[in-house]
């Protein structure tokens, strides 16, 4: 007797599917030649305590978190005693709750507390990471700079340890809305990673290939397929072509298939799907609601000041407190750092300052349905359109 919940026991192209989650770290990793200048800075900060720091900067997709963890995962196989931490910006986006989640806290705890228990928990040779490092407002981030390019010096310790700090973020100029004095002692190298040429996401492919399906469950011309695709029409985005090959391959597994077949096109529609919703899966509330207020705003009135009005009243609808002005500049220009609007001037006809526009970079359709789904009373509450 079968049931609803019956899989068949044996698979024929999928070997093991986490493969294909985004977080994972393949075991053979694609090492792109810039990895060889991290590493580089890496070995000989283990080697003589001498702190080198690090600006990586590259499109989404590019590989950047993925290298920085592969190469933790090698420090510790290695054996090597090295204390790493690593902590992303769009969660952790000051300095107290940066020195919070290295502590381990995740509730609020006294600051005194915080700062305490942070310099005797870093000691000895330490790596900070910081991802997605321009969702840090430039504040924050410039006191986060100034605490370790002046470790032990204006910054008391309280041990002989010494940081290397690697930021990771999109936006290829974050260090030059450091101040002079604290860019100057930072002197982070400038690192940037370009987007995926179409041998590249091949490999990458491949790779992920040989680790996640069955010998036989994939032919090299199906991913030089997939890889050419994602080259030339996702700009190189790895995201998409791993999501891609994931679909075909659950796909093919359902229709009894011994090798992975198709609709290419098909399966990055559904990757590009796959990638927005992570994307608005780790947005805030009122980043969701104002990102839906720019796509609800009638395409030829998208100012930012249209969208304001449109965004406090979808806040009414949903029952949420809609933040100050300052703040939801600030919250448009961080949705602009993720690459899921663009803001831009237009000048006014006659006289006067240039309006300043919000684009929406998303499928609209998807984004209004998602935040729809996630606050109660803003389909009913906006239902034009």
């Amino acid at each position: 007797m079968t049931t609803l919940l019956d899989f068949f026991e044996d698979t024929n192209i999928i070997k093991n599917g986490e493969v294909f989650d985004l977080r994972y770290v393949p075991r053979h990793f694609y090492i792109r030649k810039e990895m060889h200048r991290i590493a580089e800075n890496i070995k000989m900060f283990i080697k003589y305590g001498i702190p080198e720091h690090i600006y990586l900067s590259g499109k989404p997709g590019s590989g950047k978190t993925a290298s920085i963890k592969y190469l933790q995962r090698e420090a510790e196989m290695r054996g090597f005693n090295l204390g790493f931490y690593y902590v992303s910006g769009r969660e952790y986006n000051t300095k107290y709750k940066i020195m919070a989640r290295i502590c381990g806290f995740e509730r609020s705890i006294d600051p005194n507390k915080v700062h305490d228990e942070f310099f005797r928990r870093v000691k000895g040779k330490a790596i900070i990471v910081l991802d997605e490092a321009d969702l840090v407002s430039p504040r924050e981030l410039n006191d986060v700079c100034f605490m370790f390019s002046r470790w032990g010096e204006a910054v008391e310790v309280a041990n002989d340890s010494v940081v290397l700090l690697i930021l990771i973020g999109c936006n290829v100029n974050l260090t030059k809305s450091l101040e002079p004095s604290v860019f100057s002692s930072l002197h982070p190298k400038f690192v940037f990673y370009g987007s995926y040429k179409k041998e590249e996401l091949f490999e990458i492919l491949r790779l992920r290939a040989k680790e996640g399906l069955h010998d036989g469950g994939w032919s090299d011309e199906m991913l030089e397929e997939i890889a050419a695709v994602c080259a030339e029409e996702y700009l190189g985005d790895a995201r998409f072509a791993i999501l891609a090959l994931r679909e075909l391959a659950v796909n093919s597994e359902f229709r009894g298939l011994d090798r992975i077949e198709g609709d290419i096109e098909g399966a990055f529609v559904k990757a590009a799907e796959n990638v927005l919703i992570a994307t608005l899966s780790g947005l805030g509330s009122h980043e969701l609601l104002i990102l839906y207020s720019a796509c609800r705003t009638p395409e030829d009135d998208r100012t930012i000041g249209a969208i304001r009005r449109m965004y406090e009243f979808a806040c009414s609808c949903a029952g949420v407190k809609p933040v100050k002005k300052s703040k939801f500049y600030e919250v448009v220009h961080a949705l602009d750092r993720l690459n899921v609007v663009s803001t831009a001037g237009k000048a006014k006809a006659g006289r006067g300052r240039p309006l300043n526009y919000v684009m929406p970079l998303v499928d609209e359709d998807l984004t209004i349905r998602y935040v729809e789904g996630m606050f109660d009373g803003l389909r009913k509450g906006l239902s034009w359109g």
